[in-house]
């Protein structure tokens, strides 16, 4: 979907009156059920503080469900992406998301989260996440989590708040597909004790919901993903550990199954954060059996290593230098300007760099919500959405 400059302007104009300053975000249900600011959990959304990563690897059973009874429990999530033109591509504007959001609690042991998009990078959306958590298991903080959800990894690629991805999170290997910036269905074991969280899935493919339970080897991959960490809450430090072997199908020229790619993945990542910044680093490693037709025993590798600066809740600096090398090399250095109108409400300004590729420099706007401070957004079937404040009694 493109869009003029002038078309860019209104829709920038239009979100402005939305957002200054009464908008919150990244999962906009909770920030207005809980009646807290999207800044309690990030960064520049969708970035995570640590308290943030804690309640997200939690599937949100450390917030109150009592807060969430009664209040809207969905939300929009927008961005706009402008691309300048340069000798290799042509100036572009998109939608490049548009996604309708949905949290909250089934009872005080289960919490729910779905993510659809309507438009993902300037296509029709397929399902982003959908799943069920049966939380509180063993006396503690361990639950169970079911359905389709961010693939569980030491930094969770999915919550950078840069324009451009991790290319150590997004490489494949041949024909193996298989990457951990993608969601996938799946079942998952996780729980967290004093300063260790830990994680073990089975995953599958990352298609929409349509054939959710299509768990045919021949068209998805088979993975089972281990991850153990120590820090991030009373500690300034985190230190992570991901393990994965799967299996993946091979296809031949006519389309046909053709055989699988059997794989492993591990790593092992650091990072190092104050409430001024943070350093965070990963060396991924791994191994493709077959990952193409006559092509055995390829390799795969990548690092990153990056720098974030935080100037208050409204302005922030990325720096990341990021390696990804398989059956192709990939270097870039990326730049992130970040400048917030409200907590909800973002310009993103990029600068990306590559070895013998003309830079790159995007713009983003990023909008979610709704939220309104010391207000909550109400909801029941009988007297549709209000607007209350956060002292008044909440009803089902």
């Amino acid at each position: 979907m493109s869009f003029s400059f002038r078309a860019w302007c209104v829709a920038l104009l239009a979100l402005i009156p939305l957002a200054v300053p009464r908008t919150a975000t990244a999962i906009p249900v909770f920030a207005n059920g809980q009646g807290v600011s999207c800044t309690l959990c990030h960064t520049s959304f969708p970035g995570m503080k640590p308290y943030g990563m804690m309640t997200m690897m939690m599937n949100f059973q450390d917030l109150q469900e009592h807060m969430q009874s009664g209040t809207l429990p969905v939300a929009l999530h927008v961005e706009i992406d402008s691309f300048l033109a340069n000798r290799e591509q042509k100036a572009q504007t998109s939608v490049s998301t548009l996604s309708v959001l949905g949290a909250g609690f089934i009872g005080p042991h289960v919490t729910w989260y779905a993510e659809q998009p309507i438009v993902d990078t300037g296509e029709p959306g397929v399902t982003e996440q959908m799943w069920l958590s049966w939380n509180g298991l063993f006396h503690g903080t361990n639950s169970i989590q079911v359905g389709k959800y961010h693939t569980p990894f030491p930094f969770m690629p999915a919550h950078g708040f840069t324009i451009g991805d991790y290319l150590l999170a997004t490489q494949t290997s041949g024909q193996n597909g298989f990457a951990p910036n993608d969601s996938h269905w799946g079942v998952a074991f996780n729980g967290m004790s004093n300063e260790f969280m830990y994680n073990l899935s089975w995953l599958t493919g990352d298609v929409g919901a349509g054939d959710a339970l299509d768990y045919n080897s021949a068209t998805s991959p088979r993975v089972l993903d281990a991850n153990l960490a120590y820090g991030g809450m009373d500690l300034p430090y985190t230190i992570g550990v991901v393990a994965m072997k799967g299996s993946a199908p091979l296809r031949d020229a006519a389309g046909g199954a053709a055989g699988q790619d059997a794989f492993t993945r591990e790593g092992i990542y650091y990072s190092y954060q104050r409430p001024t910044f943070q350093i965070q680093t990963m060396y991924y490693h791994g191994h493709d059996a077959q990952p193409d037709l006559g092509t055995t025993n390829l390799p795969l590798n990548g690092y990153f290593v990056e720098y974030e600066r935080d100037f208050g809740w409204r302005n922030h600096v990325v720096v990341r230098y990021d390696v990804a090398a398989s059956d192709s090399l990939n270097r870039r250095i990326t730049l992130d300007l970040v400048h917030h109108f409200a907590p909800n409400l973002k310009i993103t300004g990029e600068m990306a760099m590559a070895p013998g590729a003309a830079p790159v420099f995007g713009v983003r706007l990023g909008w979610a919500g709704p939220w309104l401070p010391g207000r909550r957004y109400t909801f029941n079937s009988t007297e549709g959405i209000h607007v209350t404040p956060i002292g008044a009694r909440q009803g089902g």
